[in-house]
């Protein structure tokens, strides 16, 4: 037996008491929420977090520092370096405790990685040695905030979908859609847990 673990509907039918296990996906507005907390509405640039955040939205700062508003307090969820060292740098610090980018990108990368792995299976994820963005946009974001960029295969040859991109056949199994949101909500909240 199957229990979901991704709920997908209507607003209007959100259940007003939802188990804090679950993921509900609003597909009319494309809120999601884990049990009652709202975990999407945006992801903002902003060069300081408002005095009167929005709940669950990302605030992005200048730094590269990641903030949301939890309904109590606004914390930080994302630094723009990653160090074992909480913050204090000394002359005793080896170059392994200081934070670099690349550690901040790997780190991330790992992260999506297992999930991807955990959700997915082994077989199916494949970290390639030398990634290209090609004329994606999304490389101007990972140059201002750590990322990591991943590619869904959306084909379904028994059903008849394997088009390549920009082929007047294309088509997306709709299945893989909600992979791909499985994928990119509990990446978000296993570095959240981090």
């Amino acid at each position: 037996m199957v229990d979901k673990f991704l709920l997908v509907g209507l607003k209007a039918d959100l259940p007003a008491v939802r188990d804090a296990n679950k993921l509900y996906w609003c597909s009319d507005t494309r809120e999601l929420y884990k049990g009652m907390d709202l975990y999407t509405e945006a992801v903002r640039i902003v060069s300081a977090v408002p005095a009167t955040p929005a709940q669950g939205v990302l605030y992005v700062l200048p730094s590269g520092e990641a903030k949301v508003f939890n309904g109590t307090d606004t914390v930080t969820v994302a630094k723009p370096y990653v160090d074992s060292t909480d913050g204090v740098l000394t002359a005793a610090n080896t170059d392994d405790q200081v934070a670099t980018a690349k550690a901040v990108y790997e780190s991330i990368t790992d992260a999506v990685a297992h999930v991807a792995r955990k959700l997915l299976g082994e077989d199916n994820v494949i970290i390639m040695e030398h990634p290209s963005l090609g004329v994606e946009d999304f490389a101007y974001f990972a140059e201002a905030v750590p990322s990591c960029f991943y590619n869904l295969g959306t084909s379904n040859p028994h059903k008849g979908i394997q088009a390549a991109l920009h082929e007047n056949t294309f088509d997306v199994d709709e299945e893989a859609i909600k992979i791909g949101v499985c994928l990119q909500v509990l990446s978000a909240l296993h570095l959240l847990e981090q």
